[in-house]
């Protein structure tokens, strides 16, 4: 488990909410349920917008997504889902400050980047907030330098389709973004 997330169970949340994950890569948001449910929230993944409805409709109270979920914006969505806007967060993998900024006039408990402190996460859709002494305690351990790159150059291939359309659009080499790919994963 990683750092950032480690918690006594005096750190559990007392009526710890039922949150639901609207993010069309199910990987991550397997993950970021599985971190929910190891510190004490119930957590359900929701593929489409129509399956997140659903979970609410089933008695989820809050709402944690992607930006875009099957191409659908994250902002059409939750102005119509029937949560309150104070119960949402956005966590994405493309943060920017515009779309922060967008979302927090909307009223948004928060607008975090991946991967994200389910801690901070959680203490955002409850309204409680790390207390000024305990901060550091929240901070997010940042994956490296190198890890972040090797990360862009995937989204990258993944987005553009192949390897040579990924070199064209990064302006590089087919055959160095090959070399750079084919290696191990950097350590976070």
């Amino acid at each position: 488990m990683p750092k950032h997330d480690r918690h006594s169970p005096m750190d559990s949340w007392a009526g710890a909410p039922d949150i639901v994950i609207a993010d069309d890569q199910a990987a991550a948001g397997d993950e970021l349920a599985r971190r929910l449910r190891g510190v004490g929230c119930g957590a359900r993944v929701a593929t489409t917008f129509e399956a997140a409805g659903c979970a609410i409709r089933q008695g989820a109270s809050h709402v944690v997504t992607e930006l875009r979920v099957n191409g659908v914006p994250a902002a059409d969505f939750l102005k119509d889902c029937g949560v309150p806007l104070d119960r949402c967060a956005v966590v994405t993998a493309y943060p920017s400050v515009a779309t922060a900024v967008r979302f927090t006039r909307m009223g948004l408990a928060g607008y975090f980047a991946k991967p994200a402190c389910v801690r901070t996460v959680v203490d955002a859709l409850t309204g409680r907030g790390c207390p000024p002494e305990e901060v550091s305690a929240c901070a997010v351990t940042w994956p490296s330098l190198d890890r972040t790159i090797w990360e862009y150059l995937n989204q990258v291939w993944v987005m553009a389709g192949s390897l040579s359309a990924a070199a064209r659009c990064l302006g590089i080499d087919r055959r160095s973004l090959r070399r750079m790919l084919a290696k191990y994963p950097p350590r976070l």
